[in-house]
């Protein structure tokens, strides 16, 4: 899929508060985060426990601080596209 979509492999932060703030953004940069969020590492932690392997498809649609430059219809058209392409992949590769 990555001649498909850009891809970014990172380190995924999880918290239980929404991150708003551009000072906190730096900071938890500055801990290795890339992204912050809370449903991906909830299932990674699940499967981990029971394990299992996880795969998370995230778009990241604006940055801590930032005003998202794309309305949700058009983000969730972005979303769509990009987990039907991931998940055409991954049906080639699962056993």
């Amino acid at each position: 899929m990555a001649d498909k979509l850009t891809i970014h492999l990172g380190a995924v932060l999880s918290g239980d508060v929404f991150i708003n703030c551009q000072d906190a953004r730096t900071r938890l940069r500055d801990l290795g985060g890339d992204i912050v969020d809370m449903e991906s590492t909830a299932v990674l932690d699940v499967a981990r426990r029971f394990g299992k392997e996880a795969y998370i498809v995230r778009t990241v649609s604006d940055g801590a601080g930032d005003d998202s430059h794309l309305s949700y219809s058009e983000m969730v058209s972005i979303v769509a596209h990009n987990s039907a392409i991931c998940v055409e992949d991954l049906l080639k590769i699962m056993h």
